[in-house]
């Protein structure tokens, strides 16, 4: 897609991933990207691994402004329903470079879904409305009580006649890794992260409430608030120094058999809530 395209006006679902930023401010004196620079940008492959055990491919693509290079090495194995991921970005420039990195997996859902990751503590940012009412607030996992004292599970994926939209990420994570289960169908699809990279979990979820769609987005993230300059400045978005890597694992797993979940490890095991 052309670079700087409106993210919104071109989503159509999939699996994204946002760097250096998420809404369109400046860093480093440049102009970055709604939704970051690589989400429009064509990555190289190269099949590294073929086998009847096991397929690993390469991919990786280099920035235009922030001079960094994302690789990613996605790995199947035989009789797995996992993706094993590893990643590693490199600022490749001279000058130190403020961030977010997120995933940005969307799910498509309805009324019988449900989502549980491991966090302790959310807050509602500013976009909705949400089902309890207000944002700005900050609430412990997974219950949200509103200003009439009702008691909200942000667990329960809404219809889509409630016509909300909620915006949250994790502020305090107790382990890395969330998910989206259909509890009639008893399937579903999880993500577990190295919690020392990706320290939070945001959430975006529109149920009928924004352009008429149903989904809800996990994305694992190395910090908060959806402004980078806003997270330097209180400590919670990170600068990548010039010639800095990190290098981490994430594993992408499909379940069934299962209506709720308590757990993902990051070898992709499921522990049934």
């Amino acid at each position: 897609l052309p670079f700087h395209s409106v993210y919104d006006d071109m989503f159509f679902g999939g699996w994204d991933e946002l760097y250096p930023n998420d809404i369109v401010e400046q860093l480093n004196g440049e102009s970055m990207p709604d939704h970051g620079e690589i989400w429009t940008l064509p990555w190289e492959y190269a099949l590294e691994k073929i086998t009847d055990e096991e397929v690993t491919v390469r991919l990786w693509v280099d920035t235009v402004i922030s001079s960094s290079r994302m690789e990613k090495w996605i790995r199947l194995k035989a009789g797995e329903s996992k993706l094993r991921f590893r990643h590693k970005l490199t600022n490749t420039g001279t000058t130190d470079q403020p961030f977010l990195w997120k995933l940005h997996a969307a799910m498509a859902v309805d009324e019988r879904c449900r989502i549980d990751m491991g966090a302790k503590t959310v807050y509602i940012e500013d976009f909705g409305p949400p089902r309890n009412g207000r944002t700005g607030v900050s609430y412990k996992w997974p219950f949200c009580v509103d200003e009439r004292g009702v008691r909200h599970d942000m667990r329960q994926v809404l219809p889509a006649t409630a016509r909300v939209n909620e915006f949250q990420y994790a502020t305090e994570m107790a382990a890395g890794w969330c998910s989206v289960t259909h509890t009639r169908d008893r399937v579903g699809f999880g993500l577990a992260f190295d919690r020392s990279v990706f320290p939070s979990c945001w959430l975006f979820a529109t149920y009928g409430g924004w352009r008429n769609l149903h989904t809800v987005i996990l994305e694992p993230c190395t910090g908060y608030p959806i402004s980078v300059n806003d997270g330097i400045a209180s400590g919670t978005h990170r600068v990548l120094r010039a010639g800095e890597s990190i290098d981490c694992a994430v594993t992408a797993v499909v379940y069934e058999g299962v209506s709720a979940v308590a757990h993902i490890d990051l070898d992709g095991r499921i522990t049934p809530g």
